[in-house]
């Protein structure tokens, strides 16, 4: 069915108007019947009907409603594809961290052949993985791959895990801890140290349950009376010391180096790749 819409126009002298009447008094006017038939099942013919009848049967708000259903299943689909690539994004930070590999690179720049671990990382999966490929290539908002990113990623995480451990410490029955740090304490003083201990475990609420504390034989960290150790007894009596067994040879080798000259240079000759001032 099409619709005859009535048209009229002003030509500045006479009005001039569409006659259907005319379709009566002048046959020729109908035009071909086959053309006619043709244009009958032609898909723009039926599409117009299709329109005309349901003209009116469709109320405004069902097709809002539509509207909104539709755009919340295309929102849904983003969503889910971005939490597969922010998921991949945590998993590499969470294998370079306890990997303990660094992340960031010297030249980070796309022309770089060495853009860091956690750029190169990313790039050898995205080789594989179709997804993730086509976020590096097409998105321009958010890549995932700046180093502001990083590290929201790296304190977001952190974040979790400390959850994780103090609903851990809240259930267990006794706790120990072990503070070591590759930073020289020589220079720091057991009150400073140990109240970064004491003000870290008071945040965890463990009471008394704190059993145990171990750490490595410098005299301010096991000193017996003022060492961190003592400070720490005072506020956990039953805290007990124990000297952690990873450092007790390199106590070993420091002291004796200190007092055997014969000892640094059978170390120095054997193992040539460590300088004799480690010692």
């Amino acid at each position: 069915m099409c619709i005859v819409i009535d048209l009229e126009t002003f030509d500045g002298k006479t009005i001039r108007k569409f006659q259907v009447s005319w379709y009566t008094k002048y046959a020729w006017l109908a035009g071909s019947e086959n053309l006619a038939s043709k244009h009958a099942i032609s898909k723009t013919h039926l599409t117009s009907q299709e329109q005309f009848m349901l003209l009116g049967a469709n109320r405004i708000e069902h097709a809002l409603l539509e509207g909104r259903r539709l755009a919340a299943i295309k929102h849904n689909e983003n969503v889910g594809v971005n939490r597969r690539i922010l998921t991949r994004l945590i998993q590499v930070v969470c294998f370079l961290g306890k990997q303990e590999i660094a992340f960031r690179g010297h030249n980070e720049d796309s022309s770089s052949i060495n853009k860091g671990n956690y750029l190169e990382l990313l790039d050898l999966l995205s080789r594989d993985e179709q997804l993730l490929r086509e976020h590096f290539m097409s998105n321009s908002v958010f890549k995932g791959t700046s180093s502001d990113i990083q590290n929201d990623l790296i304190s977001c995480i952190t974040s979790v895990l400390k959850t994780k451990i103090l609903n851990e410490l809240q259930k267990a029955n006794f706790i120990s801890i072990q503070a070591d740090e590759t930073t020289d304490v020589s220079y720091k003083s057991a009150s400073g140290l140990s109240e970064i201990l004491l003000t870290e475990m008071k945040n965890w609420n463990i009471g008394d349950k704190l059993m145990c504390q171990t750490y490595d034989g410098a005299a301010v960290m096991a000193g017996q009376k003022n060492g961190v150790q003592a400070i720490i007894k005072q506020s956990y009596p039953k805290a007990m010391f124990i000297h952690c067994y990873a450092h007790q040879l390199n106590l070993v080798f420091l002291h004796g180096s200190k007092s055997i000259k014969s000892d640094v240079e059978l170390w120095a000759w054997s193992v040539p790749e460590v300088p004799v001032d480690v010692f």
